[in-house]
């Protein structure tokens, strides 16, 4: 009874995210309204259930004032129960992994037009909100494509609670697509093009090719892949570039061992490949001739090419 009681007084509950960097110090900030009034709870991304019940906790304790106010004739004591289970509940709503995609979540912006003859690449990207996707776009337009570029935004208004939602996003939206397709996924709000797509570019059917990380944190990358002259290489989940089937086998097997959580896409697809479970073969670019991460990168680590004015991997040069 007592818990019908206040539950009136929620007109709704949001669910924010606080970007630091996509990793598992993320916290998830869940907004409910009592009444005129709105409370922000803040929890970790991967809170356990104990810390959870000690937020709810807290948060009733600190706001037992507020919540009389707004039901007045309430026991106190009955109230912070009642409270609690409501931010509990609106807690393990904020931390429910979204995985749904619709159409409505999606959005096309096709760069080639009417079929001219080039080979499509369907570029694939995750972003929950359009808020800095313009030098993504802009990017791909200022080039003069040997392939047909048609830009997916992927998760558009669905919410983010962790990174592994853009694998089972990206899995959902291959589905509409032929298995031949050529598919180039990159992340959405720190990636640019700095040159055209052209048919060099494209692996061989059955091979997935990857960009190459310097550094990765362990709760991030599985452990390095790959040993270059100047040192170890870790596979960036942000960029790569393969046919359809194969992409789909990849990210098939990195679900089947690590099912959606909250977890880095990054963690769950290097550790799939780390364990050589993959039915496809996985490269990594690591002289950068596709993709060129820059995370931890020193400022001679690249070097400009003259003629064409693209950054390589100076230890490849």
């Amino acid at each position: 009874m007592l818990l019908h009681q206040l539950a009136w007084l929620v007109a709704a509950a949001g669910v924010v995210v606080e970007d630091r960097g996509y990793t598992s110090t993320s916290t998830v900030y869940a907004a409910l309204d009592l009444g005129p009034q709105r409370f922000v709870v803040a929890v970790a991304l991967k809170a356990t259930p104990a810390e959870i019940e000690k937020t709810a906790t807290t948060f009733c304790s600190e706001h037992r004032d507020d919540i009389t106010t707004l039901a007045p004739g309430i026991d106190g004591a009955w109230a912070a129960d009642a409270c609690a289970g409501l931010v509990r509940g609106a807690i393990h709503d904020a931390l429910a992994p979204r995985f749904e995609l619709s159409n409505r979540s999606m959005a096309i912006v096709d760069f080639a037009g009417d079929d001219d003859g080039r080979r499509r690449v369907e570029v694939a990207t995750v972003a929950t909100a359009p808020e800095g996707l313009g030098r993504l776009v802009a990017s791909i337009a200022a080039h003069d494509h040997a392939l047909a570029p048609r830009l997916w935004v992927l998760g558009l208004g669905l919410g983010f609670v962790g990174t592994v939602q853009k694998i089972v996003w990206t899995r959902s939206w291959l589905t509409r697509l032929p298995s031949s397709s050529l598919i180039l996924f990159v992340d959405a709000y720190d990636t640019v093009f700095q040159r055209p797509l052209g048919p060099n570019d494209v692996p061989p059917p059955g091979k997935i090719v990857f960009g190459a990380d310097r550094v990765c944190s362990p709760d991030v990358c599985a452990g390095p892949l790959a040993r270059t002259p100047k040192g170890l290489r870790y596979l960036n989940s942000g960029s790569y570039l393969g046919e359809a089937a194969a992409v789909s086998l990849l990210l098939d097997g990195a679900l089947a061992t690590e099912p959606p959580t909250t977890a880095s896409d990054q963690y769950v697809l290097s550790r799939h490949v780390a364990r050589r479970a993959s039915a496809v073969r996985v490269v990594l670019d690591v002289d950068n001739r596709l993709f060129s991460p820059l995370d931890g990168v020193p400022r001679d680590a690249f070097t400009v090419d003259a003629t064409s004015g693209l950054w390589y991997d100076a230890t490849s040069r």
